[in-house]
């Protein structure tokens, strides 16, 4: 029953996909040198914002991964 419904959810998904990949027409578009600016803006805010991330959430990053012990199982 899964099985069928699945097989049909794939088989709507790739005939939509194939009838809009025929349909669609020509953009007549370009990109403008700002729009290189945008995506270099981008790219090195996502970097930038996953360093921070990485750089608050180290300890937890590391002992999630298990080569270090968390500081709460330490007894001194």
């Amino acid at each position: 029953m899964i099985n069928m419904k699945l097989r049909y959810f794939k088989n709507t998904a790739i005939y939509s996909l194939a009838l809009w990949t025929i349909l669609v027409g020509p953009a007549y578009a370009y990109m403008d040198p700002g729009t290189g600016s945008l995506l270099l803006q981008g790219l090195l805010g996502g970097i930038a914002g996953a360093a921070v991330f990485i750089r608050i959430y180290w300890h937890k990053l590391i002992s999630w991964f298990g080569w270090i012990k968390s500081s709460d199982s330490k007894k001194d």
